[in-house]
């Protein structure tokens, strides 16, 4: 999806400098997010960091998309 937004852009540069944020963030929320449910779920940790690394990926790339 990158690849076709940075194709599509008008400004390649301003394009690919977003979807390095974006995808930058996503990579580092779903650290963040694997980390702390692991940490807070105990027994149940394997279950949690799956979850907790897709939300908070999420969260992070949807966060800074809109603020760009």
């Amino acid at each position: 999806m990158a690849v076709l937004l940075i194709f599509a852009a008008d400004d390649k540069r301003d394009a690919i400098k977003r979807e390095v944020v974006v995808t930058g963030a996503g990579i580092g929320g779903s650290i963040a997010g694997g980390t702390l449910a692991g940490l807070a779920c105990g027994p149940g940790a394997p279950v949690c960091v799956v979850v907790g690394a897709f939300v908070g990926g999420a969260l992070a790339a949807f966060s800074v998309d809109y603020l760009w």
